[in-house]
């Protein structure tokens, strides 16, 4: 005979679990420098990991009925309670589920088996008012089932039974649309281990087929991530280009427009000068001699040394040699 587990079985699939999810890389998806290796290779199989897991199941016995109600099964007995005492006063309330026989005998094998899922480290629960809900949980996989009678005129039969030999009923919910007629659903007679290991294994299994998905997904959204953080580096860098590219641009415009200025200066100003020049040899010395042409020659003048960048101080000039940005 086996020693007596020193651990859960829930405590043992954590840390299987925490080991798978170490599988994932552990690299930062923004250090594009670093390559993202592939997933490695889980180390067993769905199948191996369950011949592993009924093996710890197999150490782990059955609670004796002296163990007591099992706190979800108190609720579900509780409401029976309530109906009853409602069916005293109104005709039209809803009858108790399991007030027969069967019934109690369902909601001790039901107890039985919420006392050994515990044992396992699992967290069997139970919500709701009205209808209950019932559930089971093994560390971040949880899973809602329902109990009833495969009989038809059962008290408490569950939609789409059909009549057995075998009088009860543990249904699972569906976690697939998928899924196929009678899947999750199991019938029997006893709650015994023979009942058990094989509800217990199916959870389990649903639980590594998840948790296998979830590694997969997380490297899926790692290798997501990498992507999106180098299509953002591109964007960036083509911005980056863009901008370096536009004050380019713009800078060549401006030295462009500094030499057609002090050009088109220049050649406007000895325009003005010849201009002044010419006047002069048209008119006599008496004529440019007159106040108007004086003024006139004084201030034309002045606008072609104004027009004129080779005029500048040499301060102005080195000024304008500056927003070239040569140097």
């Amino acid at each position: 005979m086996k020693p007596d587990l020193t651990y859960t079985v829930a405590e043992r699939i954590a840390e299987d679990r925490e080991d798978m999810i170490g599988l994932v890389p552990k690299v930062d998806p923004n250090a594009l420098d670093i390559p993202i290796p592939p997933l490695p290779a889980f180390k067993e199989s769905i199948e191996q990991a369950l011949r592993r897991y009924e093996e710890l199941i197999d150490r782990v016995a059955l609670p004796k009925s002296t163990r007591g109600t099992h706190p979800a099964v108190e609720k579900l007995m509780a409401e029976d309670e309530r109906r009853a005492q409602l069916l005293v006063t109104y005709s039209w309330g809803t009858k108790p589920e399991f007030a027969s026989p069967q019934g109690r005998r369902l909601l001790a094998g039901l107890s039985r088996l919420l006392w050994w899922w515990t044992d396992l480290g699992f967290k069997p629960s139970s919500g709701g008012t009205r209808h209950i809900r019932l559930g089971v949980a093994c560390g971040q996989y949880h899973k809602s089932f329902e109990v009833g009678f495969t009989s038809k005129d059962g008290p408490s039969s569950l939609k789409g039974s059909k009549a057995t030999d075998e009088p009860f009923q543990l249904r699972f919910e569906s976690d697939s649309r998928n899924s196929k007629p009678g899947e999750g659903v199991y019938t029997f007679s006893d709650f015994d281990m023979p009942v058990f290991k094989p509800i217990t294994l199916m959870l389990l299994s649903e639980q590594e087929q998840r948790l296998r998905d979830w590694v997969a997904w997380l490297y899926r959204d790692l290798a997501w991530r990498r992507e999106e953080a180098t299509q953002k580096a591109k964007e960036a860098e083509e911005r980056k280009r863009q901008a370096v590219a536009a004050e380019q641009a713009a800078l060549v415009k401006q030295r462009q427009e500094l030499l057609d200025s002090a050009i088109d200066g220049k050649e406007h100003a000895d325009r003005l000068r010849m201009l002044v020049a010419e006047l002069e040899t048209r008119l006599t010395t008496e004529e440019r001699a007159d106040a108007r042409f004086i003024v006139w020659k004084s201030w034309a003048l002045s606008e072609a040394d104004a027009l004129d960048f080779r005029k500048r101080t040499g301060q102005e000039l080195l000024r304008w040699l500056a927003d070239f940005q040569l140097c």
